[in-house]
């Protein structure tokens, strides 16, 4: 029944024309609902329900100048990493389903894939995953973003050149570029030197996110006493030949040995030990050379 038969109704009781047994019927609800509304009728002689046209919610007294904030000074960035920044940064907190609707920005529903998920590693220190990423992270000229996961607990990022890994990291690069390359943008760097100090910060508050403990303990063991910096364990040994000259080869390079006698080496080979920092030392037979 319309709204203006209903007003017929209404009208009809007031009159005395019908009951308000007979009126219910009519409408179908309730004798107690129909008095209900026979006595609104007669004061406010409308149906309309008192909350029509008043919003739940108060407006936002804030909601233009967010508004203008995200489409300035914080434009490229994911709904969520507004909300994070206008928190820890403009001290205003709100929901980014809100801040969704008020930029109208679609919600991206992403389709799961179909595999079988690895559990993490128990410990921390038992597996750590390396991937690398090339884009414009800063300025007009790509660099690498190197970053580390360990696989039981957090995320590690430095600026480096490695072999790619694939692995639960891979994952990470997206995660990186949407979020650190409008950052650096945003907090003005320019330059390589800029961009490590910076990550230096943004690594703590990540992991401070994303982070999380290992699930029993830590397999990291306290270093020995004979390691003294990263040399003595970042190196690598190669052997080669021995010239009658006391010289040998090495990536295209001739290096001398200190003579031990006047006689050439009789088909020796030496051992050569290059360190992390790029020091050579040479060792034969019992004796140890720096080569410069």
């Amino acid at each position: 029944m319309g709204k203006n038969k209903e007003l017929i109704v209404y009208q009809s009781i007031l009159e005395q024309q019908l009951s308000i047994r007979a009126a219910a019927r009519m409408l179908n609800i309730p004798k107690s609902t129909m008095f209900r509304r026979m006595c609104k009728f007669k004061l406010t002689g409308n149906l309309v329900h008192g909350n029509t046209g008043h919003a739940n919610r108060k407006s936002r007294p804030d909601k233009q100048y967010i508004i203008e904030l995200a489409n300035t000074k914080y434009v490229g960035f994911g709904i969520s990493h507004i909300c994070e920044l206008l928190e820890s940064r403009e001290g205003i907190t709100i929901n980014r389903e809100t801040i969704r609707k008020w930029l109208n920005r679609p919600k991206v529903r992403k389709v799961p894939k179909k595999r079988q998920r690895r559990e993490p590693s128990p410990n921390f220190g038992d597996l750590l995953q390396i991937d690398w990423s090339f884009d414009y992270w800063f300025g007009n000229t790509k660099s690498c973003l190197m970053h580390i996961v360990d696989d039981a607990t957090n995320i590690k990022v430095i600026l480096a050149h490695s072999p790619q890994a694939k692995g639960r990291v891979e994952r990470w690069n997206g995660i990186h570029q949407k979020r650190l390359i409008p950052l650096m943008k945003l907090d003005g760097v320019q330059d390589m030197e800029d961009a490590n100090k910076y990550l230096e910060k943004y690594v703590v508050e990540h992991n401070k996110r994303y982070g999380r403990k290992p699930s029993i303990g830590d397999s990291h063991r306290s270093l020995p006493e004979w390691i003294k910096d990263i040399d003595d364990i970042c190196f690598i040994v190669v052997e080669r030949h021995l010239n009658n000259d006391w010289t040998f080869s090495y990536k295209s390079k001739v290096y001398q040995v200190p003579r031990q006698s006047i006689y050439p080496p009789a088909k020796s080979k030496v051992q050569v030990k290059i360190t992390i920092s790029g020091k050579m030392t040479v060792y034969y037979r019992n004796l140890a050379f720096n080569i410069p």
